[in-house]
This record gives structure tokens, sequence and C-alpha cells, in this order.
């Protein structure tokens, strides 16, 4: 398996009273969402509809008055390295993990976000 593919992924801003922040929320769609070929990525992009994807992660957030989530762009097909949980052309947003998996993929926690 290749250790880079694409997903499906947006950029959420995080207003609150303090300060606001961005988030990268990677959508988990056919097989997890991990996708071989950009092609494949765009054609199931197509298929779920970006408004469609970005509508259902917004309703379902929990009602927070001091944090007002925002769209900071339209889903997209990005590159991901499964092995190091990092997003080559979004370095920002890569999650720091403190030892690469062993081959089995990544390992998530029971909230989906990736472990070490």
């Amino acid at each position: 398996m290749n250790e880079v593919l694409y997903v499906i992924a947006f950029i959420i801003g995080l207003q609150m009273p303090t300060a606001t922040d961005e988030v990268l929320v990677q959508h988990r769609g056919i097989d997890h969402g991990l996708y071989y070929t950009k092609e494949e990525c765009e054609a199931s992009l197509k298929e779920y509809g970006q408004e469609n994807i970005m509508n259902s992660f917004l309703s379902g957030l929990i009602e927070d008055p001091d944090i007002v989530p925002y769209p900071k762009s339209m889903p997209m097909c990005i590159l991901y390295n499964t092995r190091t949980a990092q997003y080559p052309d979004y370095p920002q947003f890569d999650i720091p993990v403190n030892h690469p998996d062993d081959g089995q993929g990544v390992k998530y926690d029971r909230l989906g976000r990736p472990v070490s």
C-alpha cells in the first residue's frame, strides 16, 4: 500500500471569545476516504458533493455559544501520508506522531485522531 494517498479535506475556522483558530477536517468516505489517485478522490468528491460534505459536518457539531465555526475552504482532494499522519501540502495541520506506525497503518483513538 502506498504511504501517500489522497483524501477529501477542508479547512474550518473557529471564532472564539479570545482567539481564532483553523482546523483541517478530513472527510471519511468509502474505504475510510483514502484514494490511490487524485481522479478517484475527485470522483468521490463529485459523488458526495462539496456542499453536502460541508453542511453534513457543520450540522453535526455540538452547539457552543463561545465557538463559532465557519468554512475557510470547500472540500478538496489533498495528499495525506498514512504512515506519518502528515499533509505534504498543508504542513501547518500536521499531527505530530512520536513513533511512526509499524507498517500496519496509522492507529486511531476512539475519536478518529491518529495516535502513536
